[in-house]
């Protein structure tokens, strides 16, 4: 239930699920976070063998690879994504 809470902030522009992935597309005000790019990416060095993210046309996009933790994961992913939006 908190991750489709956290899944319906005004940060996530779409949320798509498919059967070896979740792909989560940032709103471009979530690229107007101070310093977001670089907080990005120390999170993501924690996690890089789970999720790719890639930055272009104003807006930073996540794939997440599904594993046996996948709701664990999901949930990691995203509490750390919005927590720069509470900084």
């Amino acid at each position: 239930k908190e991750v489709e809470i956290m899944l319906s902030s005004s940060y996530v522009n779409d949320f798509k699920e498919t059967l070896d992935r979740y792909i989560i597309k940032m709103n471009k005000d979530y690229s107007r976070i101070p310093h977001i790019g670089l907080l990005v990416k120390e999170s993501m060095e924690k996690i890089e063998e789970k999720v790719y993210w890639h930055f272009g046309n104003g807006t930073f996009t996540f794939t997440l690879v599904k594993t046996s933790d996948y709701l664990i994961d999901l949930y990691d992913l995203m509490t750390t994504l919005l927590s720069f939006a509470k900084a």
